[in-house]
Parts: structure tokens; sequence; C-alpha cells
């Protein structure tokens, strides 16, 4: 049988919604509310959610919108998200590094640090190609991504948190080019172990990234609020990219 990627392992399982339980739909709310008055996007308008988790952003954008779509890899995150379909919303399991329809979302969202998980440069390369692909020429990408220059200045190595009575110990190292959190979890069953590995992209390689699939980065920002990108002390990376008409 084929090993699972850590994201298969992890995302998607009871531990990973109780550690990131602050990640909540008010959150997405706040989010997706600051996005609709940035890109003021039509009613007929059709929306892509990529990596969309248990798919509260999906959700939230959904009144915005004639169609949103969510897809991830992870099969115990779309059982999940499908519990919040509508008419207008619903969810799919797929691989991002695969194109989902070409030129035809107005906008697709790739939210709370979706990317940078493959091991190999060229699974990154397919799954940025793949994000551009499925936009309409003229439409947006909306990038939410760590702030690597704050978090190589001020990562915290070890975290011990309690929560719901389950108890987590992190352990964080930079290796080469990314960040790895081992995650140990102990309960009554006993003790549990999980990683995540994120690529730490550089702002000038996000855009060169994108740039090469006929994105141009029109907007940053540095948190959920969209206030100006500080890349010393800002939570988030978020960027903006429009599609090139002629691509």
């Amino acid at each position: 049988m084929e090993k699972r990627e850590w994201f298969e392992e992890w995302f998607g399982t009871p531990y990973c919604r109780m550690l990131y339980k602050g990640r909540d739909e008010t959150e997405a709310d706040l989010f997706t509310q600051n996005i609709v008055q940035l890109l003021n996007p039509h009613q007929k308008s059709l929306i892509l959610d990529v990596a969309c988790g248990s798919g509260r952003h999906a959700e939230a954008i959904s009144p915005y919108a004639q169609e949103v779509i969510g897809i991830d890899i992870n099969l115990d995150c779309i059982t999940a998200a499908q519990l919040r379909e509508k008419e207008n919303l619903s969810f799919f399991k797929h691989d991002m590094r695969r194109i989902f329809r070409i030129n035809y979302f107005d906008i697709v969202l790739s939210l709370f640090t979706s990317f940078g998980y493959f091991d190999r440069t060229e699974d990154e390369k397919k799954a940025a190609y793949s994000l551009a692909a499925n936009i309409k020429p003229g439409g947006f990408l909306v990038f939410d991504y760590l702030n690597e220059r704050k978090l190589r200045d001020r990562l915290v190595l070890r975290e011990e948190l309690m929560t719901d009575g389950i108890h987590f110990n992190l352990n964080r190292r930079i290796e080469g080019n990314r960040i790895i959190k081992k995650i140990e979890i102990q309960d009554l069953t006993g003790t549990h172990q999980f990683e995540e590995r994120v690529w730490l992209y550089s702002l000038k390689e996000i855009k060169d990234l994108f740039s090469r699939y006929g994105l141009r980065m029109i907007y940053t920002f540095g948190d959920y609020y969209l206030q100006d990108y500080h890349p010393d002390h800002s939570d988030r990376l978020i960027a903006v990219f429009q599609k090139n008409q002629t691509t």
C-alpha cells in the first residue's frame, strides 16, 4: 500500500481540528468579507477554493457567488465539508496538482497556507500552474501564506498546549528552506505523532513562481483585515494576483 503524504495523514483528523480550533467560522467570515469588499465579485461569479479543508472559507464566500466549489486531496476533509453543501456550494476530492476546470473561475482561493506541501519542486510547480490554469483571463488568485521573514526571525522552537483534555507537544525547526513541525499528542488512547512540512517561500519567490503562469501580483497584505504587509512583523503574507487577459 502506498504511503500517504503527511497532509493526507494529518489534516482531517480530530486532533488537527483541536489544535487549530481558533481558526474557525468567525475568522473565515472576517477574511472572506474583506476579500469580497476588495474584489467586489458579481453575483454570477464562479469561485474555487483549493485545498479547502473542512470548507469554512468556501461556505463563507458562497452568498456572494453563483457557484463555489471546494477541492481537497484529503477524503476526511471533503467528507466533513460536504455537510455544508447547498445549491451553489459543493466539494470534491481532487489533487491540486491537476487542473480542475481550465480557464473557468473568476476567483481562486488558496488560504491558510494551503500551498508549499510537496517534497518535489516539480510538484510545487504543477500546483502553481494548476492554480493559475483554473482562473479565467482577468480573474484573480487570493494566496494566503505564512510570512517567511517573520517566521525565520521569531521561530518558537518548542510549545506545549492543552486543549479539550488533549496534550500537544510541538517542536519546530527550519531545515534547508522548509519549516518542519513535529506534533506529539497524548490522550487516553496513547501517544500519536504527526508532522507538517512547508516550504519557506519569500515574497519574491511567490511573485516569480506565479508570474511564470500569467499571474500579475496586484496587492499584498499582512493580515486578514487586509492591512499593509510588512516583512518583519506581519503575521501573514496575503498576495492577490490577476491573470493576464491574453493567457
